[in-house]
């Protein structure tokens, strides 16, 4: 009797216990035979394109593309769901060694459908050829769509606009949203290049961007933004408002207008490199990072410990008409205009270095580490939480390294001196 009761509670214990699936991985590779699911788990035997490997995928399970060019775009809902512990994931098999080149325009669409837990990882999303209006990925968060990873990809030559008055702009990225906070969208070590290069001087159309959004809830990070002729990151107060996004470790270098332009409330953005922001052909107004804009509700953005250099906006960071905020620990240096302003009440800004030297390591090479001596060196001021929200750097440096922290998006004090990880060097006119 002890047995069998024994025995009958171990087996309610294993029932009730949840069913564990393992994902499964698949591979694709463009052109050639097209497997079946069931080959295609092999790498040497994969699916004959993109789509045909997505048609295995169950929830959370891998889909791995092959080096090669794959002319075509995923349409809403085709990608399934996943979970929070098991994202469904379409990746290179090699980092940015597949490269979709979507005759449509748009290489992935989230809009429309209601998804989540899905993450495109490593991809090189090309436009060449594709015509003026393109959007890489578009993002709509309006049905509850959220929890999405686009992690690691390359998103280049995109054309935008032929002359004055097309309206045929190119976005990288449109993310949209109608609500402002718990989205679970992360943008993380992309790298976008050559977008908008057909944007012309005095066009009277919309303007291309690496990053167009109106939004919130979204985390922005380790990004790489080179030859944007618009402005970086451009957040629309329109659609809900761009509340409470974080806008961090990021490098931006030669976009047209302003690098970070956004309206509404409670962002973050710190830790950012901004290297000749507003050299054209976008309108170089407002500031190389500005918020508040276009909103009378705007209220408690932060700014603070970015480096902007060598940039030809109309001042080095506008608050705009953002009530309260805080810009401090920045350097603004070598710009056409080292100015911090604000047009509401309540701005603090303090801590910030304007005009003065501080000592990079290399501007040229795009190291803005700072030498030994720098002003910059633990000049900063540790509040607002800082250790805590702008820890690490981009280099991976933690932020507080005693009772007083460096100016500027990097930590580089005394002679310990790192050399940066990518950005990878593409200076102005440079071959990619």
């Amino acid at each position: 009797m002890q047995r069998r009761i024994l025995f009958l509670l171990s087996l309610f214990f294993l029932l009730s216990q949840p069913f564990l699936t393992h994902a499964a991985t698949y591979y694709a590779q463009s052109g050639g035979t097209n497997n079946s699911c069931g080959a295609a788990t092999n790498p040497n035997t994969p699916r004959s394109s993109m789509g045909n490997g997505i048609s295995c995928l169950g929830g959370g399970d891998t889909l791995i593309l092959k080096c090669g060019t794959y002319h075509e775009g995923i349409n809403d809902g085709q990608i399934p769901n996943g979970s929070p512990a098991a994202y469904t994931i379409i990746k290179a098999e090699t980092p940015r060694c597949a490269i979709l080149n979507d005759r449509a325009g748009i290489s992935f669409g989230f809009s429309g459908t209601n998804q989540h837990y899905i993450e495109i990882n490593g991809l090189v999303l090309d436009g060449t050829g594709l015509g003026t209006q393109i959007v890489a990925i578009e993002i709509s968060a309006d049905s509850g769509t959220g929890n999405l990873n686009i992690f690691n990809n390359a998103i280049q030559n995109y054309q935008g606009n032929q002359g004055a008055g097309t309206g045929t702009n190119a976005f990288g990225i449109m993310y949209i949203a109608d609500h402002h906070t718990n989205t679970g969208v992360i943008f993380r070590g992309n790298l976008f290049r050559d977008i908008g290069l057909g944007d012309q001087p005095n066009q009277d159309a919309g303007w291309s961007y690496g990053i167009y959004y109106a939004g919130g809830g979204a985390i922005f990070e380790n990004n790489e933004m080179y030859r944007i002729s618009g402005y970086g990151i451009h957040g629309y107060t329109g659609h809900g408002g761009v509340s409470f996004n974080i806008i961090r470790n990021n490098y931006f270098e030669d976009t047209g207008g302003p690098a970070i332009l956004q309206g509404n409330s409670f962002n973050q953005i710190y830790n950012n490199i901004i290297v000749r922001a507003g050299v054209g052909p976008a309108y170089q107004r407002e500031g190389a990072i500005a918020v508040g804009m276009w909103s009378g509700d705007a209220e408690s953005n932060m700014i603070y410990n970015n480096t902007i250099y060598d940039s030809r906006t109309d001042r080095c960071i506008n608050n705009g008409g953002s009530n309260g905020g805080v810009a401090r620990n920045n350097i603004c240096y070598n710009n056409s205009n080292n100015q911090i302003t604000s047009d509401a009440g309540g701005f603090t800004q303090d801590h910030n270095l304007q005009g003065t030297n501080p000592l990079f390591v290399n501007a040229a090479a795009a190291d803005f580490h700072l030498q030994a001596g720098s002003p910059a060196i633990n000049a900063g001021l540790i509040a607002d939480d800082i250790c805590t929200k702008g820890t690490p750097t981009r280099d991976g440096t933690n932020r507080c390294q005693g009772s007083s922290i460096d100016m500027g998006a990097l930590e580089g004090q005394g002679t310990v001196i790192q050399q940066l990880p990518p950005p990878l060097n593409l200076r102005l006119g440079s071959t990619p």
